[in-house]
């Protein structure tokens, strides 16, 4: 490389660590440009970017850089080899190109300077890079159909696998961690016996077990791990296209619908049955039907409480004296043409009586019977598969409007986009509802009836407990009780209650 003919002092280095590459990889890049440097006596200041992504939009380092280089700071820049700068698209080409060639600095690689004021060198600088911006689109697609055909292999393919299992390079698959899955083990019975996820969380943690990324256990943290279909021995791909990554230039990720994902079956050892799965959806998903703020678990029986003349939920008579509260509202509900609901309040003594009474009742019967069905909940299990079918059809056609909207100019693109997502959240959702509720129609009644008195043990366990949260006794009520009715005649004082078990 012959320098003679260029005048160059005061130079930047640019070092990036592309795809693939280790910090020994960088080192040696630097370590290359150095040399140079010392060699030619060019006084330089380093640049160093660890990102992969080939959009300038997404490289910080190199912004500023290209700042400098407009400003006239530098006499040239260093890189390993030209296409460093960038292999992106023909936009982000075009303007590196004009800001050196703007400012007459030069390009230097160990093989040769570029000025890019020389129209040779201009034209050579061009067909570089469309040639590394093709290579960059051809190893990109091997990658992303590598990525394919061994996920349809039973490869494991989808990042860091799931708690417990660790990656064997050799078997390119999972393989079980003992010392793990005695945790997983542990977890899954106490949930499938009714227990609750956060003091699960709690316990592991004073137990100092690190969670699957090292860090403490959380509630939601064991529901996402329950619900992980790589359990089942099973490998999921292709649920989404596109990236939702804030730092690269792609297609919106886009979440599609369970019958478009490739499912390989049998990959490796399964930690939990397809029955166990099932039932760990519906315990688990049944707070999505519960509203919001019943959700919230304020008191014992929040959500669950409902007025027997017009239906609405009830709610607690809140003290402002610090004193506990003692009884539920009047209910306020007002008819279509105003009317208000004249149902009074209730002591919350006079409700706790009934549901032991009621529960003491309805544990008999499980005992007297193992093969006891609750007809009750079997009909409003029924009922809710029916409205969530229902819902289920008209967001589907919901979705095929979004489409025919976009394909009539109805929509722009953006709009199209973030309505069909919405959409198919909403579809997933119902789908993952309607397999736990008719896997409830049909789960054996003996397999469910130990399941309830289990229940109904935590129930009165927690009930009892001086230590329970409000929040405790409301989430086992909710697991063992579907809806309470009352209503009450002002002139008489008769009170009328009726509850409903799930």
């Amino acid at each position: 490389m012959a320098r003679e003919e260029f005048i160059i002092r005061y130079v930047a280095l640019y070092l990036r660590k592309s795809r693939g590459e280790e910090d020994a990889d960088l080192e040696k890049h630097r370590y290359i440009l150095r040399e140079i440097c010392v060699k030619h006596g060019w006084k330089y200041v380093e640049y160093v970017e660890i990102a992969s992504s080939e959009t300038i939009e997404y490289r910080p380092k190199f912004q500023k850089l290209l700042a400098d280089v407009e400003e006239g700071i530098y006499d040239a820049v260093l890189v390993v080899d030209y296409q460093r700068l960038g292999r992106g698209e023909l936009e982000d080409q075009g303007k590196i190109k004009r800001i050196f060639r703007d400012s007459e600095t030069y390009i230097v690689t160990p093989d040769k300077i570029y000025n890019l004021v020389d129209d040779t060198d201009d034209l050579l600088v061009d067909v570089r890079g469309l040639l590394a911006r093709q290579e960059y689109k051809t190893i990109t697609r091997n990658l992303q159909r590598g990525k394919k055909i061994g996920a349809r292999l039973g490869n494991w393919t989808n990042g860091t696998p799931p708690y417990p299992y660790v990656y064997v390079a050799e078997r390119k698959g999972l393989v079980v961690e003992t010392s793990k899955n005695s945790i997983y083990q542990e977890l899954k019975e106490a949930v499938l016996e009714g227990q609750h996820l956060a003091p699960l969380g709690y316990a592991l943690n004073i137990r100092g077990i690190p969670g699957p990324k090292g860090g403490m256990w959380h509630g939601n943290t064991i529901r996402r791990l329950l619900l992980d279909e790589t359990h089942l021995g099973r490998i999921i791909s292709g649920k989404t296209k596109g990236s939702g990554h804030k730092h690269k230039k792609t297609q919106p990720l886009v979440h599609l619908p369970r019958e478009d994902w490739t499912v390989v079956e049998n990959c490796h050892e399964a930690v939990k049955t397809e029955e166990e799965h099932l039932r760990l959806i519906s315990i688990l998903e049944s707070n999505r039907s519960v509203p919001k703020k019943a959700r919230a678990g304020t008191y014992p029986l929040t959500g669950l409480v409902f007025c027997g003349k017009c239906g609405r939920m009830i709610r607690y008579s809140v003290r402002t004296d610090g004193y506990p509260t003692s009884s539920l509202k009047n209910c306020d509900a007002r008819n279509s043409f105003g009317v208000k609901c004249d149902n009074p309040g209730l002591r919350l003594s006079v409700l706790h009586e009934f549901i032991a009474a009621e529960l003491k009742e309805y544990e008999q019967k499980i005992i007297d019977s193992e093969a006891y069905i609750n007809e009750g909940y079997l009909e409003r299990l029924t009922q809710k598969i029916g409205e969530k079918e229902s819902q289920l059809l008209k967001f589907k056609k919901a979705l095929a409007k979004i489409k025919e909207m976009y394909e009539l100019d109805e929509y722009s693109r953006e709009e199209y986009e973030e309505r069909r997502d919405k959409r198919q959240k909403e579809i997933a959702i119902l789908e993952t509802e309607l397999i736990a509720h008719r896997h409830e129609m049909n789960y054996d009644s003996i397999e469910k009836n130990k399941q309830r008195k289990v229940l109904i043990k935590s129930f009165r366990d927690i009930w009892e407990s001086e230590q329970a949260t409000d929040k405790d006794k409301n989430d086992i009520a909710r697991q063992v009780i579907s809806r309470i009715e009352y209503s009450m005649d002002k002139e008489t004082i008769d009170i009328s209650l009726s509850i409903e078990f799930n």
